[in-house]
């Protein structure tokens, strides 16, 4: 009997995973599609043996439920009947939600009114696509692969609409606008048994799907860290690092606040990492902005009263409120495939793929940061923002090592995004993917994007190859944490440059590149600041000014560098400026 290569899509991926108001949705609802097509994987290497994978490579072990391996939702195997190896991969994805939906949702058969809505939108969820061709033998296997490629594609393209059995007129969720919430009226109401019961604010309109994200269980991640607690970092770093005197008048401090705490918040702002000050609380508990979201009226002005005086008692400063989102993947990707012409060499490919993955966890880790998602090439995660660029650089730095030992030819590109701890977290994920789009608009990749996206003024975007933008970036920003460069030098060169005319003016006129650099000299020199810093200006950057370097792009990265200076300052850190 002939082979057949087996191509699976499984949906809904982007749209599904960024319908989040919570960190905790977004994780797990990546979480959980790399589950489902982990199950799916499983069901094809249980019927044809571990050896039919292509993507995943993977074992059968490490496609047990529950296992720290991300499997991406395409699957391609090869095997001997494709029709009973895509029902199985189905069956297993299938009954895999069904054990994540009975334990998410387990005790709350009574507190919901629309039970069989719930189940069933949460059934309904999964898209799952395949395609198979045959073949003949492993010469055509580049042939064959291309074909499945573009079936898959046209599968994808022919919709399948189904009218759906839970479909009313009761309130959609909260999340994603589209799903009938599932939330009983009266209770939506009682803030107590909304958080109690489903771990949601009071009004929060909820789907069976959102009850998943929400009380969805995961070994390890019972709770997941906000993004008040990523800007919280580096006010934690700095008292990891304190003195034990001061570790324990602000841990004294910190006690009595908590004590003054009542209601689920402080549940409801836990984190699984345990602080040496903060113990497992999450770092929304240090912003004022964020009580707002369990407490109203008198009850709101005692717990700013008790926080202000935390602070008083503590002599801390309040944490700075910006984050950082981290975006990339590699480059070149579809090229490399390509290039390789055996499925064997696609099954070594996916092996090196799966160890970044897991390389990629530990370099979040060891920045500080949480991993949304590393799977393959990709990355999603949330850092503290003075070591957001420092952990671009180490996961580019180990893709590319990765790649060059195994003799690939790709490289890893990212986006950060800058983004305010209470604007809407699916915001800021179309920030991060705005810069990691920038980020591959590079010639040749192996690139860098930054967006710094504050709640007043456009949002301001660098980008450049690692080694050159990430590098300016760092030690800029060394520079304003030395009060080396006066702060407002980057608004003054946007002003003069506005004046010549900006970029309109300076395309159409090649000699006003000369103009611009005179200018940008001038105001660098009449500025206060150390020796060093304006001869790092004048050689490294106003040198730079031209067609691929514009004044606006110098202004940016002054402001930018600035604002991971603050962050890195009140980490009580220096930033990192090593040589590329």
């Amino acid at each position: 009997m002939s082979q057949h290569l087996l191509q699976i899509h499984i949906g809904p991926m982007q749209a599904f995973i960024a319908a989040a108001r919570r960190t905790r949705d977004l994780w797990f609802g990546s979480w959980l599609m790399s589950e489902l097509s982990k199950a799916a994987a499983r069901g094809i290497a249980e019927l044809a043996g571990e050896q039919s994978l292509i993507f995943p490579a993977a074992t059968i072990a490490d496609l047990q439920p529950g296992t720290s391996l991300a499997v991406a939702n395409k699957i391609v195997a090869l095997v001997d009947d494709p029709t009973v190896a895509a029902c199985q991969a189905k069956a297993a994805l299938m009954e895999r939600l069904t054990a994540l939906r009975q334990d998410a949702l387990d005790g709350l058969e009574r507190a919901l009114d629309t039970w069989e809505t719930a189940v069933n939108q949460i059934d309904s969820l999964p898209e799952f696509y395949w395609v198979a061709v045959p073949l003949p033998n492993q010469a055509e296997y580049p042939r064959v692969r291309q074909e499945a490629e573009m079936l898959l594609a046209a599968r994808k393209n022919c919709r399948q609409f189904r009218q759906p059995s839970w479909g009313s007129n009761r309130p959609k969720s909260s999340l994603d606008g589209a799903r009938e919430s599932v939330i009983p009226e009266k209770t939506a109401k009682d803030a107590q048994k909304m958080y109690g019961r489903f771990r949601a604010k009071a009004a929060e309109q909820l789907s069976g799907v959102d009850l998943l994200k929400r009380l969805g269980k995961a070994t390890g991640h019972a709770y997941f860290p906000s993004t008040s607690h990523m800007a919280s970092m580096p006010l934690r770093i700095s008292l990891e690092n304190a003195d034990a005197a001061t570790q324990l008048k602000v841990r004294t401090a910190w006690q009595k606040y908590l004590n003054t705490l009542t209601g689920p918040i402080k549940d409801g702002e836990r984190t699984t990492d345990t602080h040496t000050v903060f113990g497992d609380a999450d770092g929304a508990l240090l912003f004022a902005s964020r009580l707002r979201d369990y407490y109203a009226g008198e009850e709101l002005k005692a717990q700013d009263k008790a926080l202000a005086a935390f602070y008083e008692e503590s002599e801390l400063p309040q944490p700075l409120p910006y984050y950082a989102i981290l975006m990339g993947d590699g480059d070149r990707m579809g090229e490399t495939i390509n290039s390789l012409g055996t499925h064997p060499a696609h099954r070594q490919f996916s092996g090196v793929l799966a160890q970044f993955a897991s390389e990629a966890q530990e370099i979040v880790t060891q920045h500080g940061g949480t991993a949304v998602y590393t799977g393959g090439d990709d990355v999603l995660a949330l850092l503290p923002l003075h070591t957001a660029l420092d952990c671009a650089k180490a996961l580019a730095d180990a893709f590319r090592t990765m790649m060059q030992t195994n003799n690939y030819d790709a490289t890893f590109s990212a986006g950060v995004a800058i983004f305010h701890h209470l604007e809407p977290l699916e915001d800021g994920l179309n920030e991060a993917r705005r810069a990691e789009k920038a980020a591959k608009s590079v010639p040749g990749k192996n690139a860098l994007a930054v967006v710094e996206a504050k709640r007043s003024g456009a949002p301001r975007l660098v980008k450049g190859k690692w080694g050159e933008v990430d590098k300016r970036l760092l030690a800029i920003g060394r520079f304003y944490q030395q009060d080396a460069l006066p702060h407002g030098l980057a608004y003054q060169l946007r002003e003069a440059y506005l004046r010549l005319g900006g970029e309109t003016a300076v395309a159409t006129d090649p000699a006003l590149h000369k103009v611009v650099r005179l200018e940008a000299g001038r105001l660098v020199k009449r500025k206060e600041g150390s020796e060093a810093a304006q001869t790092y200006m004048e050689n490294e950057l106003v040198s730079l000014l031209g067609d691929n370097y514009s004044m606006e792009q110098l202004a940016n990265e002054l402001i930018i560098a600035n604002s991971l200076a603050q962050t890195a300052e009140q980490a009580n850190v220096l930033l990192s400026a090593e040589e590329a």
